[in-house]
């Protein structure tokens, strides 16, 4: 990894796999903004004929086949798709060998990704990687086959992943329907690929305020359905606009899904952006997904940037994971009568008792409130 990587021994793969997992990566090569010189991408297919197009400028390339469907691909069965996976999963295990975290880019209702991906998770999964599926659900037009086929898939894959995301096609086209079909492809692509973009860039980036791949594996690890966005806006309310793009798409399944309470947020805002914004969007956040979410945030400040650049991005992944604080370490410790809890687990409070650890507690609690019109709302 490079040199502004947080953690330079973790490797991270992304698995492209069938038409639409080959898509997403070739779009997040093909775009210079972004340096995915520290990520392994791989294009899996049961089509060779797609592996080899000229467009597929991915380097790792694998083919699922066995004897009976050498490299011609499933023919829009899941079946297919998972016998040429099962066929390829000494490949599949050394390809993985050396991974911390796998992100699979899959298209749902067709052969290859809702065959191939379950058994590629849960390999995965099997040895210890952390692994997160961002999928795509198929188009209203596409017809209720693919459609079943598709939530087929999700039931598969939710129980071999550790977490796993859903991008919309057809509210995709909803929202860009007198878009030129080109141009709306486009924007389903640009959206997965930002999706893919959010995770890889916790890992990979060096924060001014930090976050890293351990809040990454606190909010996914023990999660499920895990809502993940990403927008960059500018110009005035660029706050507001940022928040309400990200969650616009998924408004719907925020209010229907009381469950998403662990976010793990990042900002990169430019040479001028101030803890002001900041705060502005986390209390928006707040409107959406309810005071009582557990908010850990990360900060990317471009200082060296052009004074006359103005942007806001935002990304988001929200789990429904147990979340893992401060508060429960003190509650593990409160309800324990062994008092070598605490000096095996803190280096930082050594004391005789937790009566004694919970006056230290209350003395903090009690400088907050003293101090407390000193602090930010989004610290409170």
């Amino acid at each position: 990894m490079n040199d502004s990587t947080v953690f330079p021994n973790l490797k991270v793969k992304v698995f492209g796999i069938g038409g639409a997992g080959n898509n997403a990566i070739n779009n997040i090569i093909a775009d210079d903004q972004f340096d995915s010189s520290a990520i392994e991408f791989w294009a899996i297919n049961t089509d060779s004929q797609h592996l080899q197009d000229n467009r597929n400028k991915c380097e790792n390339k694998l083919l699922l086949a066995n004897p009976i469907y050498s490299g011609c691909g499933a023919g829009g069965d899941p079946k297919v798709g998972k016998e040429c996976a099962l066929n390829s999963i000494d490949q599949i295990k050394e390809i993985l060998a050396d991974t911390n975290v796998l992100i699979l880019a899959a298209g749902l209702g067709g052969g290859t990704g809702t065959g191939a991906t379950p058994v590629i998770a849960d390999v995965a999964k099997k040895m210890g990687i952390l692994t997160i599926a961002i999928l795509t659900t198929p188009f209203d037009m596409e017809g209720e086959i693919k459609k079943s086929i598709a939530l087929a898939g999700i039931n598969e894959i939710k129980n071999h992943s550790n977490s796993y995301s859903l991008v919309s096609n057809q509210q995709i086209l909803e929202t860009y329907k007198d878009f030129p079909l080109n141009m709306a492809m486009q924007m389903a692509d640009k959206k997965l690929k930002n999706l893919i973009k959010n995770v890889i860039d916790i890992i990979n980036l060096s924060w001014f305020i930090n976050i890293d791949f351990h809040d990454l594996k606190n909010v996914l690890e023990n999660g499920q359905n895990t809502f993940i966005g990403y927008a960059k806006t500018s110009g005035s309310d660029k706050v507001k606009k940022a928040v309400d793009e990200v969650v616009s798409d998924n408004i719907s399944e925020i209010k229907s899904n009381n469950n998403y309470k662990n976010l793990l947020v990042s900002f990169h805002i430019d040479s001028k952006g101030t803890l002001t914004e900041i705060n502005e969007a986390i209390e928006l956040l707040k409107e959406h997904f309810g005071t009582d979410t557990h908010i850990k945030f990360g900060i990317i400040n471009d200082a060296w940037t052009d004074e006359r650049e103005d942007f806001f991005t935002i990304g988001i992944i929200a789990g429904q994971g147990e979340i893992h604080s401060s508060i429960d370490y003190h509650n593990k410790i409160k309800g324990s009568k062994d008092n070598s809890l605490i000096n095996e687990q803190s280096n930082i409070i050594n004391v005789e008792n937790t009566d004694e650890y919970d006056q230290i507690v209350t003395k903090n609690e009690k400088i907050l409130e003293q101090n407390s019109d000193l602090i930010p709302d989004f610290f409170k």
